[in-house]
């Protein structure tokens, strides 16, 4: 933690291990501190935003317009490489794109009778709750156009 110095840190988990604690609930107890620091120091950081917000956004600005110009610059570059890979993959794609076919039709053909009864199931379930949301849905769309 930041406000604690590193001999400081040490002495805690000196004095944990002394407890009889074991040393990964030490461990545990340094890490929960850590994300607390972290979080903390998260919602700091959001607060020293919103304050300089005025500040901060022509910054935040130049660097999103930097950032876009050299992205530009690194697609165009990769742009070549990627339909090179894109062609050697594509031969792959499709094997395993038949194989994956292949196996979900096995699939379906083992569980045929119990998945139509299970889908069946489902709709009956799922059929009064979808008709109330499109009445609900339908009486809003009526207020808007009245």
């Amino acid at each position: 933690p930041f406000w604690l110095k590193p001999s400081q840190l040490e002495a805690c988990l000196l004095h944990f291990s002394r407890l009889g604690t074991s040393r990964p609930l030490a461990r545990a107890s340094l890490a929960a501190r850590m994300v607390l620091e972290g979080i903390f120091s998260c919602f700091v950081g959001m607060g020293i935003g919103a304050y300089n917000h005025h500040e901060l956004l022509p910054c935040l600005k130049d660097s999103h317009k930097l950032a876009s110009q050299k992205a530009a610059i690194a697609k165009e570059k990769a742009a070549p490489y990627v339909k090179e890979m894109s062609a050697k993959a594509s031969p792959y794609v499709k094997e395993l794109s038949v194989k994956a076919q292949d196996k979900a039709a096995q699939a379906a053909a083992i569980a045929g009778p119990m998945a139509k009864d299970g889908f069946a199931k489902a709709k009956d379930k799922a059929t009064p709750y979808l008709k109330l949301a499109q009445e609900k849905m339908n009486e809003k769309i009526n207020q808007a156009k009245s």
